[in-house]
């Protein structure tokens, strides 16, 4: 099953079986059944959601009994896959009163990058900002370029810098292209998960340097602990350059499926994904990440690295900001900066969020399900 949004946010479903041989001798059977069907869709289909939902299911068979009957595992197979095949729950927002309704199509406006950026907490080292209120020296050196429309570091830092959401997600898409005009060799980079614990800074994120220690690799996977302590994790496969940034740039795409990660990149000074440059990685392989675990903040990075810029920024997340939906006329709003929110007529919920599949309103107090036929069950 592969499951992918469009422009406009809108999901298509196709579901291609070929040949499954399961062998049902032993007491792991069902167990090593589904492994091996993991490892093959993480080899083939990197980003294939049937690949991302296989720990559920996972955790699924180790909890029934299995048998040597082919018939009734087969039949288990088929219990634990139905409840992980609805697309997974989003946040919307989703009105069932009509005079909610009205005031949100009034006074609602989608942020733009700028009003993002300039109310996400910043970090340096184990200090921590809400909201960037309050931050002082390297960092408060984040500006946003308007003639970029993009956001801007312009020091080079001695400390850790970082801005990070004002929320939580389990599942994103997000892209960047990263790109320095000064003659350094340092790091920018991606926060992937990012944790406050107490008075530490401890993040998950990818690092993207131009390393003049040809022992160095360009592109990397490390863990940030107390604000301060680097461990590299895992390395990208990149086209390494062991020189200064000076103009250079290179693409970063990651996706986030519960505690399944991809990563791809693009050769340096290309924005195109290279197929070879790519790494498949699960929170569970190293317990290191284990506190990254579940809805984490998530953000950008930068140490030692002045001018540098984060530029054509696309991040989805399954919350659509632009879009409005009435529950009561299964109904869509969609707004366009010059005309604000406009009814997208013949065009239902479930044309865009897709179906099956459960979805909340934006402070989760509501929950409904879309269901097939177009219509909405309230839970």
């Amino acid at each position: 099953m592969t499951l992918q949004p469009d422009s406009e946010g809108r999901y298509t479903k196709t579901l291609n079986i070929k040949t499954l041989d399961v062998k049902t001798e032993g007491s792991n059977s069902l167990s090593e059944f589904v492994q091996t069907f993991k490892e093959y869709s993480k080899t083939n289909n990197p980003q294939d959601v049937i690949y991302k939902t296989m720990d559920r299911i996972n955790e699924e068979v180790a909890r029934i009994e299995k048998t040597n009957d082919i018939s009734e595992n087969v039949t288990r197979i088929k219990r634990a896959l139905s409840g992980v095949s609805d697309i997974p729950e989003v946040k919307t927002q989703a009105y069932s009163n009509a005079t909610a309704l009205a005031n949100a199509l009034t006074t609602i406006v989608p942020p733009t990058p700028k009003a993002i950026f300039e109310t996400w907490d910043r970090i340096s080292n184990n200090l921590y900002y809400p909201k960037g209120e309050g931050a002082t020296g390297e960092a408060a050196a984040w500006i946003w370029n308007e003639s970029l429309n993009s956001m801007q570091i312009t020091v080079n830092s001695d400390p850790h810098l970082g801005f990070v959401s004002d929320d939580t997600v389990l599942n994103y898409r997000h892209e960047a292209t990263m790109r320095s005009t000064d003659a350094d060799d340092d790091n920018n980079g991606l926060i992937l998960a990012f944790n406050r614990n107490d008075t530490s800074n401890d993040y998950l994120y990818l690092e993207v340097n131009r390393g003049t220690d040809q022992n160095r690799h360009n592109v990397l996977v490390a863990v940030m602990s107390n604000g301060t302590t680097r461990n590299v994790i895992l390395n990208v496969p990149t086209d390494n350059v062991w020189s200064n940034w000076s103009g250079a740039y290179k693409r970063a795409l990651v996706e986030r499926r519960g505690d399944f990660f991809h990563i791809q990149v693009s050769k340096w000074n290309n924005v195109n994904y290279e197929p070879g440059f790519v790494l498949n990685f699960s929170l569970t392989d190293d317990p290191r990440f284990e506190q990254f675990r579940g809805p984490r903040k998530y953000g950008y990075y930068n140490q030692s690295q002045a001018y540098s810029f984060w530029e054509d920024i696309r991040f989805y997340d399954g919350f659509l900001r632009d879009v409005i939906i009435d529950i009561n006329l299964n109904e869509v709003y969609k707004y366009r900066l010059n005309s604000g929110w406009n009814k997208l007529v013949g065009v239902k919920i479930q044309d865009i969020y897709g179906s099956p599949r459960v979805i909340t309103n934006a402070d989760g107090s509501e929950r409904y399900r879309l269901n097939d036929d177009y219509s909405i069950d309230i839970l």
